[in-house]
């Protein structure tokens, strides 16, 4: 049976909106029924110095029963009794009330942290977190702190809070890539224990989003990152966009390589099938690429042939395309996808890269041209540009524009990893990447290159466009039935 009533989780409510709710509070500051519980410690804190007017001698003071006595060390003419209630004050005694939360939802509290006055947190027995938020003197950076603890440790969390500030918490935790495993509930609420319960088994069901069908495709221990790359998406946009930035404000250290190679395989496979775990630092000390893809024919689209990206990280700030040795993995990454790759007409072979060291992927696709077949070409993909494919995988407005169009979202990629439909389509064949001096004399040097493809930013974007400005005729079917009705009564 639970040991904390409604009434008294109402009156805990209320003492938590004082501003002093994790020091100290008067008597006529809590209700009744909080004086004879165990959510409230007594505390008797007698004067130090003489309470006689314009008197400030010290005192000592003794305690009996309902009365304080106090002996002035200046002047025994000050002696006096005084009436213990004025100097009595209650504090939460918060490791109880965390304590009767867990036990209301029926698990229990194995780990009890304080961080007051912001919170408390209590880890619990069935794998999920309680924060109580007390009176924190900055309540968003105290709400910010807890999603970002939430997400680096990949723990479903329950903020419990004075009903007053659950709004503000959803507007925070709305922020964050955590913001899933994150839920805000008043403290009156645990007057219905059974919603607060259901919001956690929703929490905790999105470990199966998280991890996958199959917990064994992912290997968290590979890289920490990982785990943040599960949880959500939006992680995996977030270090696409701000690896470089990192990188050359040398935040990450120099061993940090798998990192990359880690987001762009959580990337790629938002966006296409790719094999988990397999291939880079996963099979170190092998000759295989960091990622491998698939990306369909799309015949409704006339798009008949099946590509086979074989991707490498370059993780660091420039490509270092000019220091790349192109005869020995590199080669082998195609005769093996030759020999034992899955069944495909074009071969992709990718780079992810941060960003560039003057010129010099040209002459590197140069040497690479000697080893490629007649179905083999790169691509070099930033990792801005990886991250814009997914913003838009994920903007639900451009999404629905395209199912409007009867168009699935690797149907409007395609053509960016397809050599043949890139170079027919001056809209993307035209644009190059800005290098500063010498930009025409780069422009036509690209350009005679048609087996390299260079997807920036700007290139995505520009696909993007050029299938948001098609008509859709799904789109008319839907917008039909909301012209005003010509009725003609009988």
């Amino acid at each position: 049976m639970t040991d904390i009533s409604k009434q008294t989780i109402s009156a805990l409510d209320e003492a938590l909106t004082l501003d002093k709710a994790s020091t100290r509070l008067a008597q006529d500051q809590v209700q009744e029924i909080l004086l004879s519980s165990k959510f409230l410690d007594e505390e008797v804190s007698p004067p130090g110095k003489c309470p006689e007017p314009g008197c400030d001698g010290f005192c000592r003071t003794t305690i009996d029963d309902d009365e304080i006595t106090v002996e002035c060390l200046q002047s025994a003419v000050h002696n006096q009794t005084l009436n213990i209630e004025s100097y009595t004050g209650y504090q939460i005694s918060f490791q109880s009330l965390l304590n009767s939360l867990a036990n209301h939802l029926d698990t229990e509290i194995v780990e009890y942290t304080e961080s007051l006055p912001r919170y408390v947190r209590g880890d619990t027995a069935d794998g999920f977190r309680l924060y109580l938020i007390v009176s924190p003197g900055d309540f968003e950076s105290t709400v910010t702190r807890i999603c970002r603890e939430a997400g680096e440790k990949v723990y479903p969390s329950l903020l419990i809070t004075p009903t007053e500030s659950t709004e503000r918490i959803h507007k925070i935790q709305s922020l964050f890539a955590a913001g899933q495993l994150v839920t805000a509930a008043p403290l009156r609420m645990f007057n219905e224990p059974e919603i607060i319960q259901e919001a956690i088994s929703a929490m905790q069901g999105r470990e199966f989003f998280r991890m996958g069908a199959t917990k064994a495709e992912v290997d968290t221990e590979t890289h920490d990152v990982v785990e943040r790359l599960a949880a959500n998406p939006a992680y995996t946009i977030a270090e696409l966009n701000q690896m470089r930035m990192l990188r050359v404000s040398k935040q990450l250290p120099r061993s940090s390589g798998t990192r990359l190679e880690k987001v762009s395989e959580a990337a790629f496979s938002h966006l296409f099938a790719t094999y988990p775990d397999a291939g880079g630092e996963d099979d170190s000390g092998f000759k295989l690429p960091d990622i491998l893809f698939r990306i369909p024919a799309v015949p409704k689209a006339h798009q008949h042939d099946e590509i086979l990206g074989i991707a490498d990280s370059k993780s660091g700030r420039n490509g270092n395309f000019g220091s790349e040795k192109v005869d020995e993995k590199h080669p082998r990454y195609l005769q093996r996808a030759r020999r034992d790759g899955p069944e495909s007409d074009l071969h992709a072979h990718v780079f992810v890269v941060l960003g560039f060291d003057g010129q010099k992927e040209l002459d590197f696709y140069d040497k690479m041209q000697a080893h490629y077949a007649d179905d083999e070409y790169m691509i070099i993909v930033t990792a801005e540009a990886l991250a814009t494919m997914l913003m838009a995988r994920f903007a639900y407005p451009i999404h629905n524009k395209f199912q409007l169009q009867r168009n699935d979202f690797r149907s409007v990629l395609y053509p960016l990893f397809h050599r043949d439909w890139f170079n027919d389509d001056d809209t993307l064949a035209g644009l190059t990447r800005e290098v500063g001096q010498d930009q025409d004399d780069y422009d036509r040097k690209y350009y005679t290159r048609e087996g390299l493809l260079i997807l920036t930013r700007e290139v995505v974007l520009q696909q993007l466009t050029n299938h948001l400005d098609m008509e859709g005729d799904l789109e008319g079917d839907l917008a039909a039935y909301f012209e005003p009705l010509n009725y003609q009564p009988p």
